[in-house]
């Protein structure tokens, strides 16, 4: 620290000093004063809150390297996937990034037209909406028809923040508010471990086929069709269980 104070050794640099104060006041936590009073508030005492914090570091301790190790893999696997079909439908790799941002741009007017769609339709209805939306695009890129085959992969991912705001909607409307911090948190998880599980089933579906077929591009062309196939099951068994429970009264 006093090395830092007199600029002495490598605290010569400025670059170095400034990384050291932000360092150490990020790592100040100033907000847990106000994360205390929060959790007070709602009715924990003092003794109850230093135990959920013991909790949550053993936590990160246990779970944050593998947690990590998958992310990677998952996140790994998914990237791969797309820059191969982006690959196989002729776009080149310096438009990947200018892909993503106008991806996000689209999704910007996403709630607008959820928000349209949620008051005017019911919640099965937006539901069988999203997935019949979603079915046509994973049909249209079967194909893989070179620069055409974008259009729909741009539609299936800004069409999650319809997804998104609906389900946090229909949360925030049925969850009493003393839970609703806990219902939206476990909605989280659970997005995340459907999201995890089923792109590690897909990279293995596509590394069967890569097997089979020799070429990473034959084994995505093979795979294609089985997305389809799995996200129309999945629906038909959703619909199937769901809708009739929500058309009784």
């Amino acid at each position: 620290m006093l090395a830092l104070l007199r600029h002495e050794g490598p605290f010569r640099h400025r670059n170095v000093r400034l990384y050291s104060w932000f360092s150490m006041l990020y790592n100040a936590r100033a907000y847990y004063p106000v994360y205390a009073l929060l959790f007070l508030t709602l009715g924990l005492d003092v003794r109850e809150f230093f135990l959920m914090h013991i909790v949550w570091a053993g936590a990160i301790i246990l779970l944050e390297v593998p947690s990590g190790a998958l992310a990677d893999t998952v996140v790994r696997n998914f990237v791969t996937i797309v820059a191969k079909y982006y690959e196989m439908i002729s776009i080149p790799e310096w438009s990947f990034g200018f892909i993503g941002a106008a991806t996000a741009g689209i999704g910007f007017f996403v709630p607008a037209l959820a928000k349209r769609a949620a008051d005017r339709f019911s919640t099965m209805t937006n539901l069988a909406l999203f997935a019949a939306v979603v079915l046509a695009c994973l049909l249209a890129v079967i194909p893989a028809v070179p620069f055409l085959g974008l259009v729909p992969v741009m539609i299936v991912f800004a069409s999650f923040g319809w997804l998104d705001f609906l389900t946090s909607r229909t949360l925030n409307r049925l969850a009493d508010s003393s839970r609703r911090a806990t219902v939206l948190s476990v909605k989280g998880l659970a997005y995340n471990l459907a999201y995890g599980g089923l792109a590690l089933l897909y990279a293995g579906v596509v590394g069967h086929f890569r097997t089979l077929e020799g070429s990473d591009g034959g084994a995505l062309l093979r795979a294609l069709p089985w997305q389809a196939a799995w996200f129309a099951a999945s629906m038909i068994v959703f619909f199937a269980v769901f809708a009739r429970g929500a058309r009784r009264p």
